[in-house]
């Protein structure tokens, strides 16, 4: 059952980043730094959907729980966090108790 829902957040994770980057997708080819990390990171939660589907990825959900944590606190700090910017957090928190 765990490995079932660290892949179901993993797969959500990466749709949430899809979704972003199509929404926004003028705002990411404008700046190019922005781009590539939205692609990364939804690359990223990708590869641990991929991966929590074959067993646990501990690691990498700890990466993306830091690097989600990281993107939250630079949206709070400057004040353009909406209450949707937390989800992928949460997501990433799942993964990693998930993957424990």
């Amino acid at each position: 059952m765990r490995r079932e829902l660290a892949t179901i957040a993993g797969l959500a994770g990466t749709g949430r980043n899809l979704q972003f980057a199509v929404s926004r997708r003028e705002a990411l080819v404008a700046n190019p730094g922005r781009g590539v990390g939205t692609a990364l990171l939804t690359n990223t939660w990708g590869v641990f959907a991929w991966k929590a589907s074959r067993g646990p990825a501990p690691q990498l959900a700890a990466a993306l729980l830091i690097a989600e944590t990281a993107l939250l606190a630079v949206h709070v700090r400057h004040n353009i966090a909406k209450p949707s910017t937390g989800i992928n957090v949460m997501l990433a928190a799942v993964a990693l108790v998930c993957s424990l």
